[in-house]
């Protein structure tokens, strides 16, 4: 972001070369579009889906997580944006059966 800050004085982050305000519907479909021309479904949502995720990923606790993602509540950083992964999934059965037979009678 400093580089990128260096090379655009304006205060957006994304702008035309001007400096003049880039309208949020029509970026998010040109890059729509750009993906669909490549072959793939792709939506700049997606990024707070993954970036939510990740950060389930690397253990971060519920409360931050939603403070990053501007949510009232950590129940919707967990119920909506984090994705299931098939790895996420394996893992945790693997861990499951990690240990020997629990002992049934305690």
């Amino acid at each position: 972001m400093e580089q990128w800050r260096e090379y655009n004085p304006y205060p957006y982050v994304l702008c035309l070369e001007d400096g003049r305000f880039l309208d949020p519907k029509q970026t998010r479909r040109t890059i729509k579009d750009y993906a669909a021309d490549l072959g793939f479904s792709f939506h700049p949502h997606m990024l707070r889906h993954t970036f939510i995720t990740n950060l389930v990923l690397a253990g971060t606790d519920p409360k931050t997580i939603a403070e990053l993602a501007r949510h009232k509540s950590p129940v919707t950083s967990l119920q909506i944006y984090t994705e299931i992964t098939d790895v996420r999934m394996a893992e945790a059965v693997a861990r499951t059966f990690e240990d020997e037979t629990p002992d049934l009678k305690a």
